[in-house]
């Protein structure tokens, strides 16, 4: 079962990979494109409400293996927010892939675990993270305001 989702307004979610191909760039299509990995429920659904209020386009995944998926069916996010404790296929991994296979998105480590010393270089935030701090962040690695409206 897939369950990498795009994230809209209301109940409405779609499976990408049902969806075919992707692929958005913030010159053709000015909302920020927002990918969240994350295995908890609850931590994935604030982030997803976060930036689709702040009126980003939001994607998720609930492990590593889904986000690569999608990132070779043609997602292309402007930001991913991730999580290193996750089933099937944990951060690092997948951190590691993406930055072959998307070398441009931003990269967001939120966590509740150490960060392995070969990510030391990426920005990460230490569970529970302030919401108004990923949004600062999110703000200043894409250039753009971003404001819960």
């Amino acid at each position: 079962m897939q369950h990498f989702l795009e994230a809209k307004k209301g109940l409405e979610n779609q499976n990408f990979k049902n969806g075919g191909v992707l692929q958005v760039t913030i010159g053709l299509n000015p909302r920020p494109v927002i990918f969240v990995v994350e295995d908890e429920q609850i931590n994935r659904e604030l982030l997803e409400k976060t930036f689709l209020k702040a009126g980003c386009r939001v994607f998720s995944a609930i492990n590593g293996l889904e986000a690569i998926e999608a990132i070779e069916n043609g997602l292309r996010p402007d930001l991913t927010i991730t999580d290193m404790g996750m089933p099937v296929m944990g951060g690092e991994e997948f951190l590691l892939e993406l930055q072959l296979l998307a070398p441009l998105t931003e990269i967001l480590i939120v966590t509740g675990e150490a960060v392995p010393p070969s990510l030391t270089d990426k920005p990460f935030f230490t569970k529970p993270a302030p919401i108004s701090e990923i949004l600062a962040f999110a703000s200043r690695a894409l250039g753009t305001h971003l404001k819960i409206a």
